[in-house]
């Protein structure tokens, strides 16, 4: 512990805070049958190293917040939803929901934040900006599903049609420094939610970018996820006059014209996709831009 203390301060001026986990039993019975395979595979048991029943962490200041989000937000399937959990009916969540905790050694030994002493919405509301379009449990649902380096890193609405306007060359241009994954989201005049996530910035290119993080998606009315199936590469290509995502046989996953007007939405075998919208050709109500600083 000295020995990695030692290394960070040599980084930092600031002394670091400490992540304690106690291995507890996983949530629902195939999370603990996969938990005991985990035990048994080579990668943990090499020279005899099963997991141990508990492991410290040095964390520095300025990624607190992000491994809160990482545990209390991003992984409800691993750990359950506080909001849902009674100490009283699953004691096993017992070392998950009270032994969670990061501790400031300088300034408040001991400090203890548990996992239901802090509010979960608040944390899946960390949007930088409103949506016109998703609401809260949209929100919960896609963030499910979002690249794992998204995780703990705001939402930031960084184009909507609402203020920005019906134009795709507006987009490219509100988008032009983003590096992050980039959340499309379109609404059509039929009250359709659909879009994409697309693994990088959206920018104009001659050829298709991206990779396999790419996914499309449609609300009917639960999240309904089509994630790239391998066939081919086409993930995104955009223009002045149009940009599609997902490709093949002359087909688009999903395409929207230069004034953000019109698209269309058909099956593609990059992402083995059925249409997203209810008719093959769609007018376009609204479309947002969401982008995931830091990741």
């Amino acid at each position: 512990m000295d020995e990695l203390m030692s290394k960070i301060e040599c980084h930092q001026k600031s002394l670091p805070m400490y992540l304690h986990l106690q291995m507890g039993q996983p949530v629902d019975q195939n999370s603990r049958t996969d938990f005991e395979k985990l035990r048994k595979s080579p990668i943990t048991s090499y020279g005899k190293k099963l997991i141990k029943p508990e492991y410290w962490f040095a964390v520095s200041s300025d990624k607190v917040e992000s491994v809160c989000r990482f545990f209390l937000l991003w992984a409800p399937g691993l750990y359950g939803d506080p909001s849902d959990v009674d100490p009283s009916d699953r004691p096993e969540l017992d070392p998950l929901i009270d032994e969670l905790f990061i501790s400031d050694e300088e300034n408040k030994p001991g400090l203890k934040h548990t996992v239901s002493g802090i509010d979960f919405d608040s944390y899946v509301r960390d949007l930088v900006g409103d949506s016109d379009i998703l609401d809260f449990e949209m929100c919960k649902a896609l963030a499910r599903k979002l690249p794992p380096r998204t995780e703990g890193c705001c939402w930031v609405r960084s184009f909507t049609t609402s203020e920005d306007g019906f134009s795709l060359s507006n987009l490219y241009r509100k988008l032009a420094d983003i590096t992050s994954p980039t959340l499309l989201v379109v609404e059509d005049t039929k009250a359709h939610i659909f879009g994409a996530l697309v693994s990088c910035g959206i920018r104009i290119s001659e050829s298709f970018y991206g990779s396999g993080e790419s996914f499309l998606f449609k609300f009917t009315p639960k999240l309904k996820v089509f994630s790239w199936s391998g066939e081919n590469q086409y993930f995104v290509k955009g223009n002045i006059e149009s940009i599609a995502i997902g490709a093949g046989d002359g087909r688009f996953g999903l395409w929207l014209d230069g004034d953000l007007y019109k698209g269309r939405s058909q099956a593609c075998s990059t992402f083995d996709n059925e249409p997203l919208s209810e008719d093959e050709d769609f007018v376009v109500k609204q479309v947002e831009c969401w982008t995931f600083p830091g990741s």
